[in-house]
């Protein structure tokens, strides 16, 4: 029979084993998406050899002989670096986290899912140029090729939720446009906190608190009043807005940009400054890239991960940014919903049938 303090070392030793084994294999799943940027990758489908170098700090510097092929390597470098952030995107966009994360994001996803980004992109695509959607699919194809080269090695979070990314589509990097104007509008929060305020003053206040510039009027139905406090839609938006500002994947607050010419610089040259003002998170919003096609292309800036052309950056002539110019670009409509039906709604007298979307 085996002595009480025998068995208490032997359940020490079993425990230390565990704890030692535990922390070895998070320490694994934790470092081992870490890319070997100096490994030399064989991508298919490339027409000519492509030269990638990370300086310093990290940043990629692509050098390609033609679009396809710088594309389609930005891709798979950008998957190195930033792929759990592009998946986490693609879900936004798409109304899919609370497949992976909490069932509670239900609200955030139906909230996505109604501003039908993926139909909307479906349009913008077949609207634009084929050699900018060429472009993209080489792109999604270097993404790809990262995924099923690397099954074992992808980011530490896929494996803590249990899941793997599905394959990157180009409708997916079209998503951001959508992603983008969303988080950038600024009508939202406004009609929102205007409608709760209106339920608890006059019109002639309300309008005090509006810029008076010679198109403010009235509300276009004056006589509407919804009654019994906030709808429900409000406090629907704020939900879904509110997980997505959690989890600092809201990125807008402010932004400015401005220029000095060239007879007020000490180079002679002009400069042109582009401060976005974009939320900080770990990864940022924006992902640092250089872009070099012989004889074609030399831009140097940042783009959104997801996508592969420079948003915001420079080539050896001009320089551009962007800032945010305030406009109520978003309007809220209550509805009438039928009290024998809920599934119709009141549309110009008439009772109209919902669509359904799954």
């Amino acid at each position: 029979m085996k002595s009480p303090k025998r068995v208490l070392i032997l359940i020490s030793i079993l425990i230390a084993a565990i704890l030692i084994s535990g922390v070895i294999y998070l320490n694994h799943i934790r470092t081992r998406a870490i890319p070997d940027y100096s490994e030399d990758v064989d991508l298919e489908r490339l027409r000519e050899e492509v030269v990638v170098f990370r300086d310093s700090l990290g940043i990629p510097h692509i050098y390609a002989s033609n679009d396809l092929d710088l594309y389609r390597t930005a891709g798979y470098v950008m998957a190195q670096d930033r792929l759990w952030q592009m998946d986490l995107m693609r879900r936004v966009t798409t109304g899919r986290l609370s497949e992976v994360l909490d069932p509670g994001l239900v609200d955030t996803d139906q909230l996505f899912r109604a501003l039908e980004i993926p139909a909307k992109s479906e349009r913008v695509m077949a609207a634009t140029d084929p050699v900018i959607v060429a472009c993209v699919e080489a792109f999604s194809d270097g993404i790809n090729q990262f995924m099923e080269g690397h099954p074992k090695k992808l980011p530490f979070e896929f494996t803590l939720l249990g899941y793997k990314p599905e394959p990157w589509e180009p409708i997916h990097t079209f998503n951001l446009i959508g992603y983008m104007a969303w988080d950038l509008s600024w009508g939202a929060g406004q009609e929102i906190a205007l409608f709760k305020l209106q339920q608890v003053i006059s019109d002639t206040l309300l309008m005090e608190l509006l810029p008076d510039n010679g198109y403010q009027g009235p509300p276009v139905f004056p006589e509407f009043k919804a009654g019994g406090g906030i709808p429900e839609m409000a406090s629907f938006i704020d939900r879904g807005t509110k997980a997505i500002r959690e989890m600092g994947l809201q990125v807008f607050q402010a932004s400015n940009n401005w220029a000095v010419s060239g007879a007020r610089s000490e180079t002679g040259f002009p400069i042109m400054a582009n401060d976005m003002h974009l939320g900080l998170m770990a990864p940022g919003i924006w992902y640092q890239m250089h872009h070099v096609v012989e004889g074609g292309l030399n831009v140097s800036g940042v783009v959104l991960p997801g996508a592969p052309f420079v948003i915001a950056g420079h080539n050896e002539d001009i320089a551009w940014g962007m800032t945010n110019v305030m406009v109520d670009d978003v309007d809220f409509y209550l509805e009438t919903i039928h009290p024998e039906d809920t599934n119709q709604y009141l549309l110009d007298g008439v009772w109209k049938e919902m669509r359904g979307v799954e």
